[in-house]
């Protein structure tokens, strides 16, 4: 055969060399149902990846509970330091955000700070 032959063969054979696009699967948050959080397991508070170590403000800790872990990061850190930490609680991790989400879960067993009421003495002045 010719080249010529092999190139009309190749134009009808059917194309199974060619790749196709796996599709694009998203996932959102909402889509998967939030498993419940267990407060009593251990957690461990990582400080933010910076440099200099007078700003990391705290050192690694390891907490009994996870909510003694979410207790102390938003109540006893300052913001500074909560910026760019982590809690990691088994295998998942919270960022500043999910720190915080877990503080004002309704879930928390712990007894929150009471947040200081605006200034006073300037309203009364």
């Amino acid at each position: 055969m010719t080249c010529a032959a092999y190139r009309s063969i190749a134009a009808f054979a059917p194309k199974s060399h060619t790749r196709l696009k796996p599709k694009k699967i998203t996932r959102s948050l909402t889509m998967r149902p939030m498993r419940p959080f267990n407060f009593n397991t251990s957690a461990e508070l990582f400080p933010a990846a910076i440099r200099k170590k007078k700003r990391a403000g705290f050192t690694y800790r390891r907490f009994g509970t996870a909510a003694e872990a979410v207790r102390f990061a938003i109540e006893e850190l300052p913001t500074d330091s909560l910026n760019g930490a982590y809690l990691q609680v088994e295998e998942a991790r919270f960022d500043q955000n999910g720190i915080r989400s877990l503080y004002e879960s309704e879930a928390f067993p712990l007894p929150r700070r009471r947040k200081p009421a605006a200034n006073t003495d300037a309203d009364a002045a």
